[in-house]
C-alpha cells in the first residue's frame, strides 16, 4: 500500500509556511514598496501606508487614516 510507505511529514501538508522562494520574493517585494514609498511625498507615504496597512498588515479606512493624520477625508481622497 502506497499509503503506508509515505512519512508523516509526507501526508500532512503545511500550507501555511511560505516555501524558501516565496518568502525570499515577499521580502523582495517589501524592499521595493518601502523604496518607492521613500520616494513620495510625507502625506503620499502616509496615506499609502495606513490604507493598504504597509505598516501594520491592516488596511485602513479612508476615516480611520484622515482621522489618524489629522486631515479631512477630502484631503485623503486627493492624495489617493
Amino acid at each position: 500500500n502506497t499509503e503506508d510507505k509515505r512519512t508523516l511529514g509526507d501526508r500532512v501538508a503545511c500550507t501555511e509556511m511560505a516555501t524558501p522562494d516565496e518568502d525570499f520574493m515577499s521580502q523582495a517585494l517589501r524592499g521595493e514598496v518601502h523604496n518607492m514609498l521613500d520616494a513620495l511625498g510625507h502625506n503620499e507615504r502616509l496615506v499609502l501606508t495606513h490604507r493598504f496597512g504597509l505598516d501594520d498588515g491592516r488596511p485602513k479606512s479612508l476615516r480611520e487614516t484622515a482621522e489618524g493624520m489629522g486631515v479631512s477625508r477630502d484631503v485623503v481622497r486627493t492624495v489617493e
